[in-house]
């Protein structure tokens, strides 16, 4: 029971705040290397640069990004799947992630007010097979 406190509610969340905190670093690091080089060639080589945060917070992106696809592809490999549903997998990484985050909030939500959360039930006409 630990486990499932800790992993599929603790720890979600808070992963908004995480992301929270990752576009803000990425857009301060960006207005502050821009203000510095200014917008050039040269400052936008400076600006992916592993010498600032800006540069070391996209190279772990994308490493991340990268690795992830990698094992997805082996998995997709061993499924037998086709490769190109793997162009689906990085905005999955944005959109999926929210939707998660909504389902998270709303049910703790329900859960401090004590209610129920249910599939909810369809009223049945039976018009459907005509």
């Amino acid at each position: 029971m630990p486990n499932i406190l800790i992993f599929q509610i603790i720890l979600p969340l808070f992963a908004p705040l995480a992301d929270l905190f990752m576009l803000f670093s990425l857009i301060s690091g960006l207005f502050s290397l821009s203000e510095v080089n200014g917008i050039s060639w040269t400052g936008l080589a400076g600006l992916f640069s592993l010498h600032n945060g800006f540069g070391q917070v996209m190279f772990y992106y994308f490493l991340f990004v990268f690795v992830d696809i990698f094992f997805a592809g082996i998995a997709f490999r061993m499924e037998g799947e086709k490769m190109k549903n793997l162009i689906y997998l990085f905005p999955q990484r944005f959109f999926w992630r929210q939707l998660m985050y909504f389902v998270l909030f709303k049910s703790v939500r329900k859960a401090i007010k004590g209610e129920l959360n249910t599939w909810g039930t369809l009223k049945r006409t039976g018009e459907c097979g005509r």
